[in-house]
This record gives C-alpha cells, structure tokens and sequence, in this order.
C-alpha cells in the first residue's frame, strides 16, 4: 500500500510537471505571436524596401494622369487658401479683360489708319512727283541721259538699322533691272522710295510709274471702269486736257489768255495731237482686251472685279502711260 501511493504521488507530480511545461510553452507562443504581429504593424525598413521593390510599373499614360490629378489637386488646395480674396482677383480680371480687348481693338485700328495714312502719303507724293516730272519735260524737253545714285541711304520704316547704306546704282535707258532679295529685306521699300523721289537721285524730269503687289484703290478709282483708269493715266495728255479746257474757258469769259500757249508752235493743241489724244480711248480698249479682258469686264467698276483683275488693269495703266521709268513689284 505504502508502494503503491508513492507511485501514484509520483504520477501526479510528473503529470503536473508536464501541464505546466505544456502551459509555459503555449505562453510563449502567444508572446512570439504577439511580437511577430507587432513587428508586421510597425512596417520595418525593411519591409518598405520589398515594398517598394516589388511594387508595379507605371505606364507613361498613368504617370502622366498621376501628374495631372497631383496638379489639380495643389491647385485646389491653392484656390482654397486664397478665398475670398482670391474671387475678388477674379471678378476684377474678369473686369479688366474688356478693357484689355478694346484697347487691343483700338490699338489695331490705329496701326490700320497709319498704314493707310502712310499709303495715302506715298500715293499723293508718287502722283506729285508724275506732275513735276510731265511739266519739266514739257518745258525742257525729255531727259534721255543715264540715272545715276551714288551712295544713299534707306531707312527702315519699321524702325531699327537702315536697310540700306552707302547703296549705289547705274540704270541705262532702255534696259530691264531685276531686284533680287530675301523676304523683307525691303525691295518693295526701295521701289516706293525711288518713285517717290525719296531716295536714288532721280532727274526730275524722268516721269515713273509703279505697280504695287497689293492694289490700293480709293473710293473714286473703285468706281472707275477699267478702261476709263486706264485712260486717266496717261497723264500727260489728262493734264494737258485740262490747261486746254481752262484756256478755253478763260477765253470764254473774256478774260485774257496766252493764245500762243494754246494754239501756237508748241502749244497744248499741237501737243495734244502729237499725242493722238483722240485716240486714247481706242488704244486704251484694244490693250485691256489684249491682256485677256473680255467686253463685258472693261465695262464693270473695279470694285466688281477680282484682285487678279485689278492688278491687271493697274499694269494695262502703266503700259498705257508710257513712263520713262517703270517700277513692278511682284510683277508675277
């Protein structure tokens, strides 16, 4: 009996021995748990490190719609902090940009009316110019030598360096010259400055037509037919016209007139017929249909025609005009 219950004593110590070894191994489990979660929800160094190393590739599409909302999303955050100082910046550019519009529309309009104002300018100086020029050679006969220009200069008119400097020519009557040059390097500056007298010497009694690229008519020649511009522009004979008319009227009235002048060697009748001045408007018809106009088109007004069509007529002038000198810009 004494045995037996040392045996039984002895069982229960080493069965109690082993639930507790059992219990002590289970607590330390839960500990090692317990650290390896809390190790997890720290996100160790280098844990990010296998984060960011395994993470997925974007595309070029999606980096630039992660921009794009990155963007959007600092300027709202900008927007929101300026407030309500920020809506009234706005409501005062939205104020402002009237303002801004019809002082560029003004601004614009003024810059048309200078170009028009200077175009105005070259016409009356070029038309000047003719008159002087019939005038002189009415007076003292035709200049027939060569036109020579020696060292002149040209300045921009857009401002900045001269386009010209220290610029010479010889032209001889009866050649053909062609202008050769980049894009606004300032050839058609130069032929509306020569027939104009502005630069290059030119005699005074050298009469000059120019043609320009870019056809300007006033509300008078837009009414004009071709065939009666065409005629208007011989103007020696349109101003000779005149001195005989107002001659005649004078005489009329009974005032006193130089009779010599009007009928005499020399004089307007005798130089009107010398220039078969009858005859102008035939001469004037049969070149207009020369240069492809039809019947009806000689008869419409230049505001009915085409730009093409105007710069035809424009040529069928100078050719008509037989000046001494003419200037064609962009004759093509």
């Amino acid at each position: 009996m004494g045995k037996e219950g040392s045996k039984r004593s002895a069982r229960k110590a080493k069965s109690e021995e082993i639930a507790m070894l059992k219990e002590l191994d289970a607590e330390a489990g839960d500990d090692a748990t317990a650290r390896a979660a809390a190790k997890l929800s720290a996100k160790p160094v280098i844990d990010n490190g296998a984060t960011e190393l395994f993470e997925k590739k974007l595309s070029k599409e999606e980096k630039k719609e992660l921009a794009a909302k990155k963007k959007a999303e600092r300027e709202a955050r900008k927007a929101a902090a300026a407030g309500e100082a920020g809506s009234g910046d706005a409501e005062a550019c939205a104020q402002a940009v009237p303002t801004t519009a019809r002082a560029g529309k003004r601004a614009a309009e003024t810059l048309a009316d200078k170009v028009k104002r200077e175009q105005a300018l070259l016409d009356e100086e070029l038309e000047a110019a003719r008159i002087g020029a019939v005038r002189i050679r009415n007076a003292e006969g035709a200049f027939l030598g060569q036109l020579e220009a020696r060292e002149f200069s040209m300045p921009n008119p857009g401002g900045g360096p001269d386009l010209l400097d220290k610029a010479s020519y010889t032209l001889q009557r009866g050649g053909s010259y062609a202008l050769v040059g980049r894009n606004g390097c300032g050839k058609s500056t130069l032929l509306k400055a020569m027939a104009s007298r502005r630069v290059g010497a030119i005699h005074p009694a050298v009469t000059v037509h120019y043609v320009s690229q870019e056809v300007e008519l006033t509300d008078r020649t837009l009414s004009m037919t071709p065939l009666d511009l065409v005629v208007h522009a011989d103007l020696e004979r349109r101003l000779l016209i005149e001195e005989r008319d107002a001659l005649i009227a004078a005489e009329a009235k009974g005032e006193p007139i130089d009779g010599e002048r009007l009928q005499g060697p020399g004089g307007v009748l005798e130089q009107l017929q010398l220039l078969d001045a009858e005859t102008a408007h035939t001469r004037a018809d049969q070149l207009l249909a020369n240069l492809g106009f039809s019947d009806e088109l000689r008869q419409r007004p230049l505001s009915a025609l085409s730009g093409g069509w105007r710069v035809r007529t424009m040529l069928a002038a100078a050719l008509f005009g037989k000046p001494d000198m003419l200037l064609l810009d962009e004759p093509t």
